[in-house]
Formats: structure tokens, C-alpha cells, sequence
């Protein structure tokens, strides 16, 4: 043990220091031999050529033989013959023995310096592969309480400096402690982790995902390891996974067929719904088929050779029209776009494109009837245009946040701009939407939000504005699409059903007007019922009179009931008129001719008619009307009014009591008429009945004249007609003002 320390001291000392240990030996050697006796002087001095050849690392052999020449020389000149033999072989006994202990402890030293300089070119290499490595490095204590040692990739993948990192704990590092349990317990199981994912937290606490392989030194304490950085790799599966998913909900939920096909053997891969639909195939029979099974015969050779050209060439896609096999035996016309799987240049082995069909059987049927009719006219551009521009639905797809990310053309056209461009409370805004029922539609209450977050939505009606300024009824429908579990946008669609609920509307309208018609029937109806019956009775009583009491009836007697005859047949006339009239209104058998009329001469005439009646009363009328005033309306309809609020002025006016006719131009150019009267008035009550068929506001007059109320009626129905409005100022007792409105000029 102590002859191996001792050499490798000597291994470890410099030429210099050796060569000065030397000299002291040399000194050293030069004085014992001086006070030795000289039967011992050689035993020393044949030391030095071993120790000079050791010392400069020279040939050990060389030395030995240069010490026994050395020594034999010196004892022939000095040791006395007597002496010879015994000293000559003591001499050569001690050689043999110094020499032996020199050559052990020179090959010590030798392989001492030789596993040295390996050791150190081995630390070296591993130095340098560690520090150059392209993975991270570490060492690390198993507690996490100290790294030892770590590489520059491990630094760079956290951000650290080396003097931020080496002597630190390494258990801060982790994202979730869980996880490092979790690394130390397989550890502490097997010994060693390989592809171990985690997180750790670089300099600036952003979460780097990592994979780790783990050695386990339990005599030591200490864990080995490599680190890898996939934040990103693991980022480019999530997206890859994104894409996919969304690959799969525009693959099913597309509006054509769409199939995934071996371009070689022409098999069937994969295939959507609505492929499945076009043909009339199930989709598991679809997959037990290839694309020449459901080709026109005459089609296929056409399809196979586009398939080869485009196998040979670097075509990125080819467009063809060909007819299918329907399962029911029909022959139906696709328009069938193929696009590969490979990039261009660049050939598999294995080789698959998508097929896209789009239905254009009705299109081929339409073309071919066409072109009967028009031989040589080119007209398949336009009609795929017409086609295109057509389609009644609003496709889009958006994001999770709800930006669009992609539109079809319709809403482009119906929105007048791209909302992929725009932000939801801009849409909003530039739409001007909102609910049926006048809620606005703000980026809050959006339906999306509820498909965004999950939910499918459908049947949603909500309005918009459209480029044109007019408002449209969309019907909403959402479908999320999830990744993982996690909603992560979703699919609209969207059917404008603007005329559908205009439809609606009309017929809503029409009911209530045929619901209304026959309300207006049956009060009708009641109104004869009631009303004529009263009139025919009274007249049927005087006649009765006149023919059995004749004989006894005076000259007076009959003049009267002649009188009195005479009155309810006018009554029972103009009754019969008003209801000629509002039958021929409710029918629409009453056309109305607007044109220019003199008002102050019709109201003038109206006077004069009715002045018999009134001054059979003693009531006089004042028409105050002096300027020549003219109206735009119908002149039948105008001046049924005006004798029917004449009539009704003189009806409920006292003996002795005044009607004035006044006329006055308002704003608009309006005309307002009125007829005011100083006869019994009416209460509230009966004023908001006025107008309304079927209430009963009939009432007789100041001398028994009889009344219905349908004249009124059939006022307001004209005075609408004529595009003005009518109503009435009264007071129980002090009379009542009747007012209506015209226009003054077309």
C-alpha cells in the first residue's frame, strides 16, 4: 500500500522536481559512501544509474546493466583479494534483490501513469460528449437538493446559466411535485426510467413539456439522466389532432360526396354519408366495392385512364363528369374532382387520393332537355354559376372564441361583406340583428354561444339586415365539434326562410281577414235581423190598420198614417241603402275612384236635400263654407257621408235646434269637414262604441225616428277608404260634432 502511494507521488512530480529530488539523492548517496566502510561503498553507489534511469523514465534495464558494470568495476579496484569471493557473492545476492524491488516498483509506476493518462482521456471524451451532446445532460442527487452537473443543451432547454443551475436544488424545477414522486418511486422500483414526460419550469416559469431517461446509483445517491424538449413536438400533435378532427367534421358533414380511395386498385377506403346517399348503397356494402363497381360501364376506361395520368404525371387534380349505377338501376351524373394524396414529385408506395362528387343529375337532365332545344349552345359555366350562387344555405365554421373561419359564398352575397374579416360585435352592429321579437342579437346572447360552448343548437330564428338594407328571417342551426372532450368551435348552418315567413304571414293575415270577414257576416246578418225587422214590422201594423179599420178612418185619420206610412218607408229606404252599400264595401265588389271633387258644392247639394226633413222640425242649417274648397277622393263614397251625418244631425236635434257644416285646410295638406249639431248629445260610454260593428248603438230619434248605427259605419269605412280618419266631439245634452278628414290634392 505504502510502495503504491510512494509511486504515485513520484508519478505525479514534474521533470523539474524530479530533477532536483535527484540531486539530493546524488549528495545524499555521495556522502553515506563517504562514511561507510568500503565493504558497503558500492552498495550505494550502484543506486544512482537505477535511480537516474527511473527518474527520467529511461529503460530500467538499461540502468541495471549499467549498475552491475558499475559495481564490479568499483569492486575490482577496491575489495582486496581475502574478501573477494564472500563479498562477490553477497554483491551478487544484493543485486538480485534491489534490482528485483526496483523493477517492481518501476512497472507500478508505469501502470500508475498509464491508467492516469487513460483516466484522463477517457474524462475527456466523456466531457466532451457530454458537454457536446444534443439532448440534455444532468446529474442530479435523488433528494432534488443538488445538481451536480449538467451540459449546455440542459442549460439552454431551461434558459439557466450554469451558475444558476449547478449546486441548486432541482426539485423547484418541477411543475407538479406529483409527477417527481411518481419519477422517484419507479426509480426506487427498477433503478432506471426510460421516456418518463413531465413538466419543468424554465427561467421565466414558462412550462417546457420534457422526456426523461434515468439511471439510479444507490450507493451514491445520485441520478444520471437525459433531458429532451417536445413542447413543440408535442404542440404539432395537438394541431395534427386538431386538423384531424377538423378534417372529420368537414369529411361528414360536407355537402357532396366525399370519399378516401387506393388510387391503384381503385378500393374504397373510406366514404361519407352523403356519397353513400348518392348511390343508394349502404356504406358497408360501399366499402366491399371499388369505383369501377358503381361506374357506367362506358365511363370507366375514362376514369381508370385519368387515375394512371394522374399516378405518371404530377397533376395535382383532374374534374370529370360520369355517370353512376344507382342501386335502384338508374344511371345518375356526378361531377367527380380528384385530388391526391402525395406531393407532387414525390411518389409512395402506397397511393390514395379523395374524391369529391357533386350530384348533377338534375342539372344533366335539364341540359340534356336544353339542348334539344338549343343545339350547340355552350351553357355549363353558367348553369354550374346559377347553381353555385344558389344554394339556400349559409355554411360557415368558427372558431372557439366565435371568429369565422370559413364562409360559403351565400353569406357573403346576403351579408354584403366576409365576416372572416371582421369581429363579432362588428358583425352585429353592421347586421343590425335581433330576435323576433326585437331583442337585439348581441355578441351575449349570440345562439353560437351555446353550440360554442357544447351544446347543439337548432331552429333558431333570428333577422338581419342584408347588403340591400332589407330585413331577412334566418333559422340558426349549431353543431360543436370537440377535440379531447373540449369544444373547440363549431359548424353553422343556416336557411334563410325570409319568404317562408312571409308566406306565413300573408296566410296569417288572410285568416284573420276571412276570421274578421266572417265576424263582419254574422254581425251582418244580426244587424238585418234585428234591425230591418223593427221597420217592416211598424209598416206592416199600418197597413194592417188601413185595411181593417178603412171604413172607419177619416180623411185625417189617413193622412196621417200616410205620413206616417211615408216616414217608415224613407226610413226603411235608407236603411236598405246603407246596407246595400256596406254589403257591396264588405264584399269588394265596391270600387272606389279617387279623384278631384268639388267639396263646397257637394256640400251645398247635401244642404238642400236635407232641408225638407229639417225644416219639418223647425231646425236650421248653417253652412258656413264661402271658399271654393276642393277635394281628392271618391265622390259616391264623400257624399254617402255627408248625408248620413246630415241625416243623423237632424234625427237627434231638437225642434227649434241649429246644424252648422264647416270646412277648414289643416297641415299635410289635409282637409277637415265637420257637422255640428245642438241636439241631445251622447255619453262617453256610447262614443267609444261608435265605430265598432256590433255594438249596439242604435237609438231613436228626437221624434221616434229609428236609428242603427250602420250608417256611422259605413261612414268610417269610407272615410278610410279615402285616406282620412273620422271621429266625434259630444257631451250628453249639448250636442255633438261629427269630423272627418280628406286629402286637398293628389
Amino acid at each position: 500500500m505504502m510502495l503504491t502511494k510512494l509511486s504515485s507521488w513520484f508519478s505525479n512530480l514534474t521533470r523539474t522536481n524530479r530533477f532536483l529530488l535527484n540531486l539530493f539523492l546524488i549528495f545524499l548517496f555521495t556522502w553515506l559512501d563517504y562514511i561507510t566502510p568500503p565493504e558497503f561503498n558500492m552498495r550505494l553507489f550502484y543506486l544512482i544509474p537505477i535511480s537516474l534511469s527511473v527518474w527520467y523514465e529511461k529503460n530500467i534495464k538499461v540502468g541495471i546493466i549499467f549498475s552491475v558494470l558499475t559495481s564490479y568495476l568499483y569492486y575490482y579496484f577496491t575489495v582486496s583479494e581475502s574478501s573477494s569471493r564472500l563479498h562477490g557473492f553477497y554483491l551478487i545476492w544484493e543485486l538480485v534483490i534491489v534490482c528485483s524491488f526496483y523493477i517492481i516498483f518501476v512497472l507500478i509506476v508505469n501502470q500508475i501513469t498509464k491508467d492516469k493518462a487513460a483516466l484522463q482521456k477517457s474524462e475527456s471524451k466523456f466531457r466532451s460528449l457530454f458537454n457536446n451532446f444534443e439532448v440534455g445532460m444532468f446529474i442530479t442527487r435523488l433528494d432534488g437538493s443538488e445538481i451536480l452537473d449538467c451540459n449546455d443543451k440542459y442549460l439552454k432547454i431551461l434558459n439557466y446559466t450554469r451558475e444558476e443551475v449547478v449546486g441548486k436544488p432541482s426539485v423547484n424545477m418541477w411543475a407538479d411535485k406529483r409527477e417527481r414522486d411518481k419519477m422517484v418511486k419507479m426509480l426506487k422500483a427498477d433503478g432506471h426510467v426510460t421516456d418518463f414526460e413531465f413538466d419543468l419550469l424554465n427561467k421565466q416559469g414558462e412550462v417546457r413539456r420534457c422526456v426523461t431517461s434515468l439511471r439510479l446509483y444507490p450507493d451514491k445517491g445520485i441520478l444520471e439522466g437525459s433531458l429532451l424538449d417536445i413542447t413543440e413536438r408535442k404542440k404539432a400533435e395537438e394541431d395534427l389532432k386538431e386538423s384531424e378532427e377538423k378534417f372529420h367534421a368537414i369529411f361528414e358533414q360536407a355537402a357532396m360526396g366525399v370519399a378516401l380511395l387506393n388510387t391503384k386498385t381503385g378500393q374504397f377506403i373510406r366514404i361519407n354519408q352523403k356519397y353513400c346517399d348518392f348511390i343508394g348503397y349502404p356504406m358497408e356494402e360501399m366499402l366491399q366495392k371499388t369505383f369501377m363497381d358503381i361506374t357506367y360501364k362506358e365511363d370507366i376506361q375514362i376514369n381508370v385512364d385519368k387515375n394512371r395520368e394522374l399516378l405518371e404525371s404530377d397533376r395535382t387534380e383532374f374534374s370529370m363528369e360520369k355517370r353512376y349505377m344507382h342501386k335502384n338501376g338508374n344511371i345518375i351524373w356526378g361531377n367527380l374532382t380528384i385530388s391526391p394524396l402525395w406531393k407532387s414529385g414525390k411518389k409512395p408506395e402506397t397511393f390514395y387520393h379523395i374524391g369529391i362528387v357533386e350530384d348533377i343529375t338534375g342539372r344533366k337532365h335539364a341540359e340534356e332537355e336544353r339542348n334539344q332545344l338549343f343545339t350547340g349552345i355552350q351553357r355549363q359555366a353558367v348553369e354550374l354559376d346559377t347553381i353555385f350562387n344558389a344554394l339556400p344555405y349559409l355554411v360557415s365554421l368558427h372558431a372557439k372564441d366565435g371568429q369565422y373561419l370559413r364562409v360559403n359564398p351565400t353569406i357573403k352575397k346576403i351579408f354584403g361583406f366576409d365576416p372572416t374579416k371582421a369581429s363579432r360585435e362588428e358583425i352585429a352592429q353592421r347586421l343590425k340583428a335581433h330576435f323576433p321579437d326585437g331583442q337585439p342579437l348581441t355578441p351575449k346572447n349570440m345562439p353560437s354561444n351555446r353550440a360554442l360552448e357544447g351544446e347543439a343548437v337548432y331552429n333558431i330564428e333570428y333577422i338581419v339586415t342584408d347588403v340591400s338594407g332589407n330585413e331577412r328571417t334566418l333559422l340558426y342551426n349549431g353543431i360543436p365539434w370537440k377535440m379531447d372532450g373540449e369544444v373547440q368551435g363549431a359548424v353553422f348552418v343556416q336557411e334563410d326562410i325570409t319568404e317562408r315567413k312571409q308566406a306565413e304571414f300573408i296566410i296569417q293575415k288572410q285568416n284573420e281577414q276571412l276570421q274578421e270577414l266572417n265576424a263582419t257576416k254574422d254581425k251582418f246578418f244580426s244587424i238585418i235581423a234585428h234591425d230591418l225587422r223593427s221597420p217592416f214590422t211598424g209598416f206592416l201594423g199600418l197597413t194592417q190598420t188601413i185595411t181593417e179599420e178603412a171604413s172607419n178612418i177619416s180623411a185625417q185619420e189617413l193622412t196621417l198614417l200616410g205620413s206616417t206610412m211615408h216616414k217608415a218607408a224613407d226610413n226603411l229606404f235608407r236603411l236598405l241603402q246603407n246596407l246595400l252599400e256596406w254589403a257591396l264595401m264588405q264584399s269588394g265588389s265596391a270600387s272606389i275612384v279617387l279623384k278631384d271633387i268639388s267639396l263646397t258644392n257637394m256640400i251645398t247639394q247635401n244642404v238642400e236635400e236635407i232641408k225638407v226633413r229639417s225644416e219639418q222640425k223647425g231646425i236650421s242649417i248653417n253652412n258656413i263654407v264661402t271658399d271654393h274648397i276642393r277635394a281628392y277622393a271618391d265622390e259616391k263614397m264623400i257624399n254617402s257621408v255627408l248625408l248620413n251625418l246630415l241625416s243623423n244631425a237632424v234625427k237627434f236635434t231638437n225642434r227649434n235646434g241649429a246644424i252648422t257644416v264647416n270646412v277648414k285646410e289643416i297641415a299635410d295638406q289635409m282637409i277637415e269637414i265637420s257637422v255640428r249639431d245642438t241636439g241631445v248629445g251622447m255619453p262617453k260610454s256610447m262614443m267609444e262604441k261608435l265605430f265598432k260593428l256590433g255594438e249596439k248603438t242604435g237609438r231613436k230619434g228626437t221624434e221616434g225616428e229609428l236609428s242603427t248605427g250602420l250608417g256611422l259605419l259605413l261612414c268610417k269605412e269610407f272615410i278610410e277608404k279615402n285616406n282620412g280618419r273620422i271621429w266625434v266631439d259630444s257631451e250628453e245634452g249639448a250636442g255633438s260634432t261629427f269630423h272627418f278628414t280628406l286629402r286637398s290634392k293628389e
